[in-house]
This record gives C-alpha cells, structure tokens and sequence, in this order.
C-alpha cells in the first residue's frame, strides 16, 4: 500500500489513469447496446410468426371436433346430422370461413347451437360454385357421401410475399373417423 502511495506521488498521472480505467467509454457503451438492438429485432422478427400458427391451429381443432360432435349426435340420437361450411365474401373478397352444425328433422334443416368461425384470415379451401358446403352423417354414424373418403382443407388467406400455411380435415366414410393431417406449407 505504502509503495503505491508512494508512486502516486511521484506520477500523479498514474492516479488518473486507474480512475478513468474503472468506467466504460461512451464507444463501449454505443457498441453493446447496437448489439442487443440486432439481438432484439431477430428475436421479435422470430415470434411474429407464432400467432399465425396458433390462429390455423385453433381452427382446425373447432372443425374436427365440430365434425366430431356431429357424428356422435347422429349416433346418440339416431337422427341425421350435419356440419355446413363455407366462407363469408363481402366486397368480392374472402374474409372468413363458418360452420355450423344441423340437424334434419322432417325433411327440414334445423340448427343446433350457433354459428362458428374460423380465427380471422383463416378460410375453408377449394369452395367454388357455391356458397357452402356439407358433411352429413347418418344414424349409424358412418357418412351419406359414398366410398370415397372426403377431404375439408383449411387454409391461412393469401397475404402478399407471405407464407400459406394449410390443413387438411379428412373424413372416412364408413366410420365417420376424423383424421387431420399437415396441409403442409406452400410458398
């Protein structure tokens, strides 16, 4: 202690230089706070795409446990019943896709519960010609539609220089089974 007392004395420069030593200059500090701002950004940019998955993700599980329902209350009830979809255009544009589940009584359609809708800019696929599409199960649960097993495709809206990413609902016919599989992803 007493030599570095000593050389303080003799170089009062040495003293400063310690002291200043101890801080960081304002380069040092401009230089990792440029980094954490990167840093920030990619991490942001990563989590942007989350919710778009959990938006197809939440659509396709209302679907298939519509379709679900609709043929356990065939079975359960031992009357036909439906689930009805389609997309809701206003405008000349596609906006939504809806669904809701009847029952046919009496040669009439009647509706049970109301009408459901997929996450916004999540729509049903493949829709031309008409207005809605339906898939109708039996008393027995099996379905009314022939050999051929059917196939619902859910898809994200198109959005400019974006990812599409799409599901697949398919439907066999003789036991009503409901299977959903990875539309994959299309650029």
């Amino acid at each position: 202690m007493r030599i570095i007392r000593h050389v303080n004395r003799l170089h009062p420069a040495a003293s400063r230089q310690s002291a200043a030593a101890q801080g960081f200059t304002l380069i040092e500090l401009l230089a990792v706070m440029t980094i954490m701002a990167i840093m920030m950004v990619v991490t942001v940019g990563a989590f942007l795409h989350f919710g778009r998955g959990a938006g197809m993700r939440g659509s396709v599980m209302n679907v298939s446990s519509a379709l679900n329902g609709a043929r356990q209350r065939a079975i359960t009830y031992r009357i036909p019943t439906a689930m009805n979809y389609g997309n809701l255009i206003s405008a000349g544009e596609t906006n939504k896709g809806y669904f809701a589940i009847t029952i046919n009584t009496n040669g009439t359609d009647e509706l049970i519960g109301g009408t459901n809708f997929l996450a916004e800019g999540i729509v049903f696929a493949r829709i031309t010609g008409t207005n809605s599409l339906s898939i109708r199960f039996d008393i027995d649960g099996s379905g009314d539609w022939g050999a051929t097993p059917r196939t619902i495709t859910v898809v994200e809206r198109d959005r400019p220089g974006s990812v599409t990413l799409s599901n697949n609902i398919s439907i066999h016919p003789l036991t009503g089974r409901v299977k959903v599989t990875d539309g994959g992803v299309s650029y």
